[in-house]
């Protein structure tokens, strides 16, 4: 009734001043949030009953003890009220954060799981058919995956890059073949964006890659998502592969690891860069661990409701570290304590031998469908 109401206002005050609806606005619902151990293979989470279509669902590992290839999970709105995580193999001192978003409209959620039999020992790609077409100015995919394999050289073998390289088809691509994993994908349509994407190499030479954003972006109103994949020489050096993305203003992206290497360590990128056209607004900033036994970081941000927003984060290992036994501490989790504070932790049984650099977006979507004036332009009530 509430948000009839508030409808039902908008309307008029549209009318009044000759503004219209924007069509397809994106309104949220809810974004829950908890935290979960994988002490057994799945966890079956009980959330609030969600519309699956509606919603997308990400996921933050914080791994410990050095961790290794299977300490990565998979996870999935398998129901509209239950989210099934699954780990290669259990380990209770592997802490997941998660976090459901539901829109009450103008989004849109497409989902499966490609199993190990499908992305098997010898597969670099795999080509998923969406059942409806996305449109690709408007559409971004999600991914997690995991293995049983508990191998701590083999990291570029489970991280693959997602692309949408038409509107039915989602690649998932990884440079090295060498064990079975198993990815849960999503492929989110919202209407009230305007998505840019592309590709990118960084060469093995270099710490640093950037792409350009063409239009311009406004920065507050636009978030990124991206995936990376080292290249097949990386033998699961997290400092290597693990990269930072950042906006870093309204024609450019960075992308940054810590150190580089010879041939084969390079990494592949697929990125999105989603500009929201309603009310959502965006925040961002980036911390640095201050010593290697850091296990937990405070950001502070501009008040926010917790219930509407998002935290995203990535990460980068320590430029005086090239082992790979680092996973535990480039594994971070992002959650929300109050409406002006974004905490970072990464688990307190971590090996804590190297820093890292987390880059962090906070974004509130909006409650609200966004207004558009006689000349196209967005009126944010």
């Amino acid at each position: 009734m509430k948000t009839a109401r508030c409808l039902q206002g908008l309307l008029i005050s549209a009318i009044a001043v000759g503004w219209s609806l924007a069509a397809g606005a994106a309104v949220i619902k809810s974004v829950q949030t908890g935290t979960v151990t994988m002490g057994t293979v799945t966890q079956s989470v009980a959330i609030t009953s969600v519309t699956p279509a509606k919603a997308f669902v990400i996921c933050q590992e914080s791994a410990s003890n050095g961790s290794q290839a299977s300490d990565r999970v998979t996870c999935e709105l398998n129901a509209a009220t239950t989210l099934t995580i699954t780990i290669g193999v259990a380990d209770a001192t592997v802490a997941v954060r998660w976090y459901v978003v539901e829109f009450l409209s103008g989004a849109s959620v497409q989902r499966g799981l490609v199993p190990t039999a499908t992305f098997g020992t010898a597969v670099a790609t795999v080509n998923v058919t969406l059942a409806t077409a996305v449109d690709l100015t408007q559409a971004f995919p999600l991914m997690t995956a995991t293995t049983a394999t508990t191998n701590r050289t083999i990291d570029e073998e489970v991280t693959p890059t997602a692309e949408l390289t038409t509107s039915t088809n989602l690649r998932l691509t990884r440079s090295q073949t060498g064990d079975s994993i198993a990815v849960a994908w999503q492929v989110v349509q919202i209407e009230s964006t305007s998505v840019q994407k592309g590709t990118l190499n960084m060469p093995q030479a270099n710490v640093i890659a950037t792409a350009p954003l063409s239009p311009p972006v406004d920065t507050a109103r636009t978030f990124l998502i991206f995936t990376a994949n080292g290249g097949n020489a990386t033998n699961g050096v997290e400092s290597r592969y693990r990269v930072t993305g950042v906006i870093t203003n309204s024609t450019t992206l960075t992308f940054t690891r810590a150190v580089n290497g010879g041939a084969g360590n390079d990494v592949n990128i697929a990125w999105f860069a989603v500009r929201m056209t309603d009310g959502t607004t965006v925040q961002r900033g980036s911390n640095t661990t201050p010593g290697a036994g850091t296990t937990t970081m405070n950001a502070a941000i501009s008040a926010i409701v917790i219930n509407r927003s998002l935290p995203i984060i990535s990460m980068r290992g320590d430029a005086a570290r090239t082992s790979n036994n680092d996973f535990d501490d480039t594994s971070w989790a992002a959650a929300l304590t109050s409406t002006t504070n974004l905490q970072l932790t990464k688990s307190t049984s971590a090996s804590n031998a190297s820093n890292a650099t987390l880059a962090w977006e906070v974004v509130q979507f909006a409650n609200t469908p966004n207004l558009v004036d006689g000349d196209g332009r967005e009126v944010f009530p």
